[in-house]
């Protein structure tokens, strides 16, 4: 997806980690995030591929599969809709297959609570969304916030004009990436629960664009001045949480 090969991406996820001071430890959402890499950089596969329906299957199986693990990954099936339209040209056979992929994780829970009596408990994997607007009063979070924020829109405006020089493929991949850009932040608003942490799911795209402006901006020294800021805050973010420990 990049003209150049580098590591900025995942020096992107570095500092973004940091920011996120809730990433700091191991959590669902954390482990949730080598899911959504897998899902996405065999979602990307899907353009020419010759063995296509397989590939739809395995990647409609495993996204139904994390939803019912971790219930903020549903996004990360709706962006797949979105990659299996995009990617791939119209054909109605491989969209059943993504379907039949989608519902048979489902049907194999069903069948299994049915087997052991447990269907009462069917409920608690039925994603719950609590859209709700959490006005945080911690100065230090808004900080970390506005960093990131700065951080984003600096690569977004980096990314969109090399967009226009990509391939077709590399094109639509990012397309893919901005809807599922998007869908994460719109997770954040409908799973907006202490328990879920699904900021956390966000690093990924995040990371994605940001790391063009790494990668791309000509303007070196406000690179490094980024770069600084956001070490210093991630360096303050840890000796607050040694002080809590």
């Amino acid at each position: 997806m990049f003209s150049k090969n580098g590591f900025t991406t995942a020096l992107a996820f570095i500092i973004l980690s940091g920011l996120f001071t809730n990433a700091f430890t191991l959590s669902p959402a954390l482990i949730a995030n080598s899911l959504v890499i897998w899902l996405f950089n065999n979602a990307i596969k899907l353009y020419n591929n010759p063995s296509a329906k397989s590939l739809i299957f395995n990647i409609a199986f495993l996204a139904s599969t994390s939803v019912i693990l971790y219930q903020p990954t549903v996004f990360i099936a709706v962006s797949l809709l979105f990659a299996l339209a995009i990617l791939r040209p119209f054909k109605i056979t491989e969209w059943i297959i993504f379907i039949v992929g989608l519902v048979a994780p489902i049907y194999l829970l069903i069948s299994g609570m049915y087997l052991f009596n447990t269907l009462p408990l069917l409920n608690k994997f039925i994603p719950q969304i609590h859209f709700k607007f959490l006005i945080i009063k911690d100065t230090w979070y808004w900080i970390n916030f506005s960093t990131i924020s700065l951080l984003v829109i600096a690569g977004l405006f980096t990314w969109y004009p090399n967009s226009n020089r990509m391939v077709i493929q590399t094109r639509k991949s990012w397309v893919v990436m901005l809807i599922l850009f998007t869908l994460s932040l719109m997770g954040i608003l409908l799973f907006n629960s202490t328990k879920y942490l699904p900021e956390i799911l966000s690093i990924i795209p995040m990371a994605a664009f940001i790391s063009n402006f790494f990668l791309y901006s000509r303007r070196t020294i406000l690179v490094s001045l980024f770069f600084i800021l956001a070490i210093v805050i991630i360096v303050c973010n840890n000796l607050q949480l040694l002080k809590m420990m």
